[in-house]
């Protein structure tokens, strides 16, 4: 008993202790005419090497607070756009919180705006609504990817997934140089992009594609990342060749290739290997049972979608992993042998903005199982079930998206995009169970199933904006047209010996089963939208749809099936 009660006060002691060496860090940022600033990076530094510790932004009363801080030296330092920033060493109390005297920061004279700021560089700021990290002052290994040095940011993580998660939201879009990189996919861009090419990030809530087409505000926001290059990257090219060997055959190697300036931007990626890692996840390959790869945003809808009054689009299938994105891949079993290979293209000159991406992945999966179990019973009997298993999953992936916009002047814009898909998969099963009671009673089963799977889609769109004298009147037009396909052959074969089975109608001996799905759909339409505003801070629009035609759609299953009674 009072070696439990030691036990609890030295873990309450401990506690304790731990407790008291953390503490809460508050205060307020003002100007030189007692004004709150809002949006101030306000940050804690290591005195020792002024390495980035933690940081916040004030709000909107100019306050700011850091929460369990361990205590430790540290220095606080306060930057905001335009003012001269402030740093100094904190005084830390041996127990309790900190509440830090005022922090008042200068405007600084235009004539010596640019000295400052070069000299005063701080790890992160905000420009308007911009939070921008300075990337030479993180510092990653050389050779590490965007990926690794987004790691190091305050206020980002990286998913077990590899998705982007800033200040408590997954990032929608990945640009480079504010274009297009793999059609802003987030990880082509983190996983493939060197970090000592980059010179700063611009995390930002960008308008939707939406709202940039109608000049209409929807109030969706994408959270955006913008990667800015340094001058040197974009003279040359750069890249990075990895390769590795292992054990039991085991190989992985990946490449990439960038080349960007003012113009034109291009990348190439490709990899291989037989260790698990692909662009293929098993979500992917249960991918190709019908379309409804109709996606919003850039498709010309105006506003109309199935949540609303207009839910006119039906698609066969009914089945949302369908998309003309990327694949990637997280398998967790079996043995696979992966390549792929990306290229993307930009051009941005005289307001005309070409983007385009081709991805072509594939992926050969094998599982083999043995499972064997016996069971015990109470007449000191026994029976032994096992299962031997083997399947072999092969998928292959087409992607392509293209994207034009040409700016014809101040009021007139054209937008066509297409995008394409086009997946193949063929499973194999082959499988042998037995049920053993003696060496003279057993039963067995014997199972051969394959299944063939095809599945393309095309999505292709134009668009018209106008844009009146008159602030805030916009007129937008748009035609697309949406067509997919996706077939299945399946095969079930069984040949099944039950023993000492008497009834003929309680079993059979073969099976042989086929069968056959057809998805299609073709869907014609064309929308309007007209924008009138109404005054100063309201706007009426009125959204038609033109036309609304399914070409041609068929949805057909067909088994057959063949039993056949033991003789």
């Amino acid at each position: 008993m009072k070696l439990l009660i030691s036990c609890l006060l030295l873990a309450f002691i401990t506690f304790a202790s731990h407790a008291q060496s953390k503490l809460t860090i508050r205060g307020v940022v003002k100007d030189t005419t007692n004004m709150p600033l809002d949006y101030t990076s306000v940050l804690l530094l290591s005195p020792k090497d002024s390495t980035l510790v933690t940081y916040t932004l004030t709000n909107e009363d100019g306050e700011y607070q850091f929460k369990n801080v361990e205590r430790q030296p540290l220095l606080i330092k306060a930057t905001y756009m335009g003012y001269l920033p402030v740093q100094k060493e904190l005084v830390l109390p041996e127990t309790g919180d900190l509440e830090v005297d005022e922090i008042q920061l200068m405007p600084i004279l235009q004539e010596l705006y640019e000295v400052v700021v070069k000299a005063a560089k701080a790890p992160l700021m905000m420009r308007g609504d911009t939070l921008e990290y300075d990337a030479s002052k993180f510092k990653v290994p050389p050779g590490a990817t965007l990926e690794e040095l987004l790691r190091k940011l305050p206020g980002i993580q990286i998913d077990k997934d590899g998705n982007i998660v800033a200040q408590g939201e997954q990032v929608q879009k990945v640009t480079v140089d504010g274009r297009r990189f793999f059609g802003g996919n987030t990880k082509m861009a983190t996983q493939n992009l060197n970090a000592e090419s980059v010179s700063k990030l611009q995390l930002f809530d960008d308008k939707s594609e939406q709202s940039k087409l109608t000049g209409v505000e929807d109030g969706v926001k994408e959270k955006t990342l913008n990667v800015e290059l340094k001058e040197e990257a974009k003279k040359g090219g750069f890249g990075k060749l990895s390769a590795g060997m292992g054990t039991d055959g085991r190989w992985t190697a990946n490449a990439s290739f960038n080349k960007f300036d003012k113009v034109n931007q291009f990348s190439v990626i490709g990899y291989g290997n037989n260790v698990n890692q692909s662009g293929l996840s098993w979500d992917d390959l249960q991918e190709f049972k019908g379309s409804s790869a109709f996606q919003y945003g850039d498709t010309g809808d105006f506003g109309f979608n199935g949540r609303g009054a207009t839910n006119y689009i039906s698609f066969s299938g009914g089945d949302n992993e369908e998309s003309f994105e990327i694949p990637f891949n997280n398998l967790n079993s079996g043995y696979s042998n992966n390549q792929a290979i990306g290229i993307n293209y930009n051009y941005l000159k005289d307001k005309k903005d070409f983007n385009s991406n081709y991805f072509y992945s594939r992926s050969d999966q094998s599982l083999e199982s043995f499972n064997s179990r016996t069971n015990f019973l109470q007449d000191n009997t026994s029976f032994t079930s096992t299962d031997q298993s083997s399947q072999n999953n092969m998928a292959g992936h087409h992607r392509v998206n293209l994207r034009f916009q040409n700016e014809l002047d101040s009021a007139n814009t054209i937008t066509i995009t297409a995008k394409g898909r086009l997946s193949s998969l063929t499973t194999y099963l082959a499988s042998h169970q037995e049920l053993i009671r003696s060496s003279t009673e057993q039963s067995q089963m014997d199972r051969n199933n394959q299944s063939d799977k095809w599945s393309g889609a095309f999505q292709g769109t134009a668009i018209y904006r106008h844009k009146f004298k008159k602030n805030g009147r916009n007129f937008a037009a748009s035609i697309s047209d949406t067509y997919s396909k996706a077939d299945q052959n399946g095969i079930q074969k069984s040949v099944v010996d039950l023993m000492n089975s008497t009834d003929p109608n309680t079993y059979f001996r073969n099976l042989d089963q086929l069968n056959q799905s057809l998805n299609g759909s073709n869907l014609i339409k064309s929308s309007l939208l007209f924008v009138e505003p109404i005054k100063k801070y309201f706007s009426g629009r009125l959204s038609i749809i033109s036309a609304s035609h399914r070409a041609k759609q068929t949805d057909k299953y067909m088994m057959w099936n063949r039993a056949t009674p033991k003789s």
